[in-house]
């Protein structure tokens, strides 16, 4: 006889009784669910990375901004006394 799990994803017309293929049922959807939290984790440290690199980005993006300011306040100070 096959395992409860492969009865339970038969028609009703198993040879099994209903306990078994409510049983099987069951361990179907336990697995569904353990292969949806191991997809889950991994999507939540995607997001973690993706927002660290969101952040390191942002810094970096708002020092190239003082920087760019810098050199025009440079500039303009070097035309005038030119």
């Amino acid at each position: 006889m096959s395992t409860m799990r492969d009865a339970s994803k038969k028609d009703w017309e198993s040879a099994g009784t209903i306990e078994h293929l409510t049983l099987g049922c069951l361990q179907r959807i336990a697995d569904a669910v353990e292969r949806m939290s191991v997809s889950y984790s991994s999507v939540v440290a995607d997001r973690n990375l993706y927002e660290r690199w969101w952040k390191e980005e942002k810094v970096r993006n708002a020092r190239l901004h003082h920087r760019i300011a810098g050199l025009r306040g440079a500039l303009t100070q070097k035309k005038r006394t030119s």
